[in-house]
């Protein structure tokens, strides 16, 4: 008979090499994406748009976008929302950045990021799709001859 021990070793083993298995739900791509947002760019320009809210009338939001070299990020900023430094929207990346993890670089080769990230979730032509099983957000990363080169991140702000 195995002691209750060298099962609950066993168990916690196979966990623990469950949980580095890579997937979609992993949010780990999702994670890089709002580390870089948070880090933004040189030389950026910052461009602040109203937009009235959908929830609460009267009540006017602002959309910010910020824009440099191969960087564009959109943030919605409401006085309503439960963060007030601004619920992410979008982050495209079409030159370096240095907050991206060497499997996910531009210029990387296809199967670094499978081998990090799992298969995708659909690729369609070029854009190879990544999101968690509830469809909120996504990485959209655009390929061409199955280098990355480029990366959108989309979040769903309601």
């Amino acid at each position: 008979m195995f002691s209750s021990r060298v099962v609950i070793a066993a168990s916690m083993a196979l966990l623990a090499a469950c949980s580095t298995v890579p997937s979609n739900d992993s949010p780990r791509w999702e994670q890089v994406g709002l580390d870089i947002l948070k880090q933004g760019c040189a030389g950026a320009s910052v461009v602040y748009t109203d937009v009235p809210n959908r929830h609460v009338v009267g009540l006017i939001d602002q959309l910010k976008t910020v824009r440099c070299d191969g960087f564009v990020s959109q943030t919605y900023h409401s006085k309503a929302a439960s963060n007030p430094q601004g619920l992410p929207i979008s982050l495209q990346l079409s030159k370096p950045h240095p907050g991206l993890p060497g499997f996910l670089d531009l210029g990387t080769d296809i199967r670094s990021v499978e081998q990090h990230l799992g298969p995708s979730k659909a690729r369609k032509g070029n854009s190879l799709l990544y999101e968690p099983s509830e469809g909120n957000n996504a990485l959209v990363i655009h390929v061409d001859q199955e280098k990355v080169v480029s990366l959108r991140w989309d979040w769903n702000v309601d």
